[in-house]
C-alpha cells in the first residue's frame, strides 16, 4: 500500500491574525477544550482572542490548516495573569 507524503496534506501553520476566517472555530476549540469545563464562557475566549489579535508584539494564536479545513490551533500567553490555552 503506498503512502501518502506530507504535500498530500498541504498542511499549514499560519497566525490567526491571516486565517481569521478560521477565528469561530479557533474560539469555540478552545472554550471547549480548556475554558467551559472551568465554567467560563464563550465570550470570555472571545474577548482574550481579541487580546491576542490585539498585541503586536509577542502574543499570537497559530492555526494548522490542511487544504484550507481546520486541524489545530496553539496560543501563545496574553499576560502572566490570563492565558488562552490551546486545544
Amino acid at each position: 500500500m503506498e503512502q501518502a507524503g506530507p504535500d498530500a496534506f498541504n498542511l499549514e501553520i499560519r497566525d490567526l491574525r491571516d486565517v481569521i476566517s478560521h477565528r469561530s472555530v479557533v474560539a469555540e476549540r478552545i472554550w471547549r477544550a480548556w475554558w467551559e469545563p472551568d465554567g467560563h464562557s464563550l465570550t470570555d475566549v472571545d474577548d482574550a482572542l481579541d487580546m491576542v489579535l490585539s498585541e503586536a508584539d509577542f502574543s499570537f494564536t497559530l492555526v494548522a490548516v490542511s487544504n484550507g479545513r481546520f486541524i489545530g490551533t496553539a496560543t501563545s500567553p496574553v499576560s502572566s495573569r490570563r492565558r488562552v490555552r490551546s486545544s
